[in-house]
């Protein structure tokens, strides 16, 4: 079975947005867009153009979501919002 990370389907697009807008560490970053390259999920920032990687990932509660692991910080702008 693939996991959803490595899954290109607009639900779990879908589900990756819906859980990057609960993370605080994503939280000062204005519009995010999900794309699928390379055979998994990329989340960019449109305003500063930071990037992170989608990994699966299990809480300690056994709850299904997402990682999301820094690639790019882009160009600092949301950092000074």
């Amino acid at each position: 079975m693939a996991l959803k990370c490595e899954t290109n389907a607009v639900e779990i697009e879908t589900e990756i947005l819906a859980h990057a807008d609960s993370e605080d560490a994503l939280s000062q970053h204005g519009s995010i867009s999900a794309d699928f390259e390379h055979g998994q999920w990329f989340l960019t920032c449109i305003t500063c153009g930071g990037q992170w990687s989608v990994n699966d990932a299990v809480s300690i509660k056994g709850d299904e979501g997402f990682a999301f692991e820094e690639v790019s910080r882009g160009d600092g702008f949301c950092d000074e919002q």
